[in-house]
């Protein structure tokens, strides 16, 4: 399977129109692609009307589909960008008449409006986001979880994110920015300087936002054991075992986790 394609589904499933080269180190050897089109279209190749017509085939087949589902704006993206793609080389009269026919629809402009709103909302909710982070790393004392958590607004990120259609997608993004920011881009600020309080902080809310990421309750683990936080990193511990993490000699190793050995649960965490 070519790489692209590994990743086809859950892209459409967001609305958007996945196009690789195909031709990278991971994708394989040169495949027809979109560089072949373009190649066409500049001449720089002899058109393949074999090819051209199949991969145009290929589309609107992908196309009817999402029509027929009433997944509006998927639709008109794809035949949008079938029209597009090949212009010049192909009759592409079939894809522009859908497309028309499916923008003029009272649904579709509903719909686009609704995508419109969540869009601006993220974009307002990243600016927040970026805000609430620099006044915790800028925060003296530190400003404690409770107060980060009702700054980055997790619970109602969660319920967005919970939601159906577009609002539902667009939270599920914001929450998983944040769960890479707390849990990877800031924590790497706090760790080296051994500002732990603060780290705890932000560890704490990736595992809301990321619950089924072992990672981020490992190294919650790690801080709360130094902090001497046992009960609370036994259990973050067992968390990221629950979610996945399975390299036990690197547990019973690990320094930051050195207050727990003693511990029949972290014995059995390590021995299991």
């Amino acid at each position: 399977m070519l790489a692209a394609e590994l990743f086809r589904a859950a892209a459409e499933a967001h609305g958007w129109i996945l196009i690789s080269s195909n031709d990278t180190r991971s994708d394989g050897p040169m495949e027809p692609n979109v560089k072949a089109l373009q190649a066409m279209k500049g001449e720089l190749r002899p058109v393949d009307l074999g090819f051209v017509a199949a991969h145009l085939a290929e589309d609107l087949a992908r196309a009817r589909p999402l029509k027929a589902q009433r997944r509006w704006l998927q639709a008109l993206r794809r035949f949008e960008g079938a029209a597009a793609s090949f212009e010049g080389l192909a009759d592409v009269a079939e894809a522009r008449r859908e497309a028309a026919r499916v923008a003029s629809l009272g649904s579709t402009k509903r719909a686009r409006k609704d995508e419109e709103r969540w869009d601006r909302f993220e974009e307002v909710t990243r600016r927040r986001l970026d805000e609430a982070y620099r006044k915790l790393i800028a925060s003296d004392p530190p400003l404690p979880l409770a107060a980060f958590r009702a700054q980055v607004g997790i619970d109602t990120l969660r319920r967005h994110a919970e939601a159906p259609a577009y609002e539902g997608v667009v939270g599920r993004r914001l929450l998983d920015t944040l769960a890479t920011q707390t849990g990877f881009y800031i924590t790497r600020e706090f760790l080296p300087r051994e500002d732990l309080s603060r780290a705890l902080t932000v560890l704490a809310v990736a595992t809301e936002a990321a619950p089924g990421q072992p990672a981020y309750w490992y190294n919650l683990a790690c801080v709360q054991a130094r902090l001497g936080e046992r009960r609370q990193a036994l259990e973050s511990l067992e968390r990221a075992v629950a979610a996945g993490f399975s390299d036990r000699a690197w547990m019973a190793a690990d320094q930051d986790l050195a207050s727990l050995r003693e511990e029949e649960r972290f014995k059995a965490l390590v021995r299991d």
